[in-house]
Parts: structure tokens; sequence; C-alpha cells
């Protein structure tokens, strides 16, 4: 397969999986599926824009972004209801009253996502996008583009050795992320060996995800016997990140491409 068509076939996969059609947004793993959809086609739109009508693309990853904070703000509500209903925390006080809280807060942003992605489906903004990939000319410089990536996570990982806040914390974690869907790109379009990077980097990504999951439901949490149970988890899923990152970085490595 040429590398035009990779790149189609794999930018039209991601937009079929953000806007499948009657999606049921009342279940969490549709939701979560929709969401890591819109990140993988925000990053491949950025990865492949060399070959894009700029104006258009950047319209289009506009409203992918839209979509895509409609989708986590439920997506994180539902994180926030799997930690209250684990099996450690059922025995503490005022657990049942929180995850009802929960339920009742996750109906506004449930009804304006189903409202968002009807207005997005009668604009066909699949459709735009579909017609942006098929329509795209140009050589991707895949090796620059992935070193752009590699650039940020690089200095992200120093400012957050510099100074371990929160700030440097989600700076890291986006980086990461992009990071990861930048190999994917690497690897399922351009054939590159990116060896155990991408182990390491969706291991990185997911200990990230799940310290950062239980900072933002202690956000919603008022104090009690819960909040103290999760502050002294996000400590210990805080620590399990900087011992894995204390490990080694042979993950950041430059990645050689395929000729392209």
């Amino acid at each position: 397969m040429k590398l035009a068509e990779q790149i189609e076939q794999y930018l039209l996969e991601q937009t079929r999986r953000l806007f499948p059609e009657s999606p049921d947004l009342d279940d969490a793993e549709t939701v979560h599926r929709m969401r890591v959809a819109s990140r993988r086609l925000r990053v491949g739109l950025e990865f492949f824009a060399d070959g894009f009508d700029p104006r258009e693309c950047r319209q289009l990853l506009r409203q992918i972004a839209r979509l895509g904070d409609a989708l986590g703000v439920v997506r994180v509500l539902d994180v926030n209801l799997t930690l209250l209903r684990g099996g450690s925390v059922r025995n503490i006080p005022s657990n049942r009253a929180e995850q009802l809280a929960l339920l009742r807060k996750r109906v506004p942003p449930r009804t304006e996502l189903e409202e968002l992605y009807r207005a997005m489906t009668t604009a066909k903004i699949a459709s735009r996008v579909e017609t942006l990939v098929v329509q795209r000319r140009g050589k991707t410089d895949g090796l620059a583009a992935l070193a752009d990536l590699r650039r940020v996570l690089r200095r992200c990982l120093e400012r957050f050795d510099e100074k371990h806040r929160e700030v440097a914390f989600h700076k890291l974690r986006i980086a990461v992320k992009k990071y990861r869907y930048g190999l994917e790109i690497a690897e399922t379009v351009f054939g590159a060996d990116v060896g155990g990077r991408m182990e390491s980097v969706k291991t990185l990504q997911e200990l990230m995800g799940t310290c950062h999951d239980v900072e933002v439901l202690m956000e919603r949490l008022p104090k009690g016997p819960l909040k103290k149970y999760f502050a002294k988890e996000h400590r210990r899923r805080y620590e399990t990140v900087k011992k894995f990152l204390d490990g080694g970085r042979r993950w950041v490595k430059k990645v050689k491409l395929d000729n392209e």
C-alpha cells in the first residue's frame, strides 16, 4: 500500500470512530472510545498538516477539539463514578451520597454532548474531515513531525524534573499522550520499528492518567474520610509515576522511519 493510502486509511478510521452512527452517549465505553478517537484524529491531522488546506484544517481541528472537550467532561464523571464504586471505598461514610451527586452532575454535560454531536452531524463535520483527508496533497516529513512531538516531550520532562509541580505534571501528561499517538502513526503508517517505546509510553500515560483521575475527583469531594482516602491514593499513584520515570527513559530515544 502506498504511503498516501496508508495516511488516508489511518485518518478515516479515526474519523469513523469519532463519528459513529447513533452513538449511545450513556455508555461509558462509547464515550471513552470516541474521546480517544478525537485525540488520535487531532494528532494525525497535525502530523500530516503539510498536505492539507491550512484554513480548513484549522477550522476542523477547532471543531474536533470542541467535541473532544465535551466528551472529556462526561468521561471524567464516568471515571469519578468508577473510582467511587471501587471495592476498597464502598464502606466509607457518604460514598453513596457522592455517587448520586455525580450521577446528577452527569446529566447536563451529557445533554450538551448530545446536542453538540447532533449539530456536528448536521453540519457534516465528518464529511468535511473525509474530504480534507482524501484531497490531501504533498509529501509528509514524518521524521520531522515525530521529532517535534519528541522535542516537546523532552522539554516537559526537563521541567518536571526541575519542579515537581501540578502544572509541570499536566503539561508532561499531555506531551506523553501526543507522543504516544505520534509513535502509533510512525508504526502504523510509516512501518517504523518503535521497539519497546510504545509499551513504555502507554504505561506512563496510563500511570499519569490514573493519578490525574484521582486528582480531579478530589476537587469534587467535600472534606471528610472519603477525601482523605483519595488524598492518600493520589500520593501513592504520584510516587508510582516518579518511580517509573526514575527507572530509565530509553523510550525517549529517536525513532528511525522507513524511506518515505
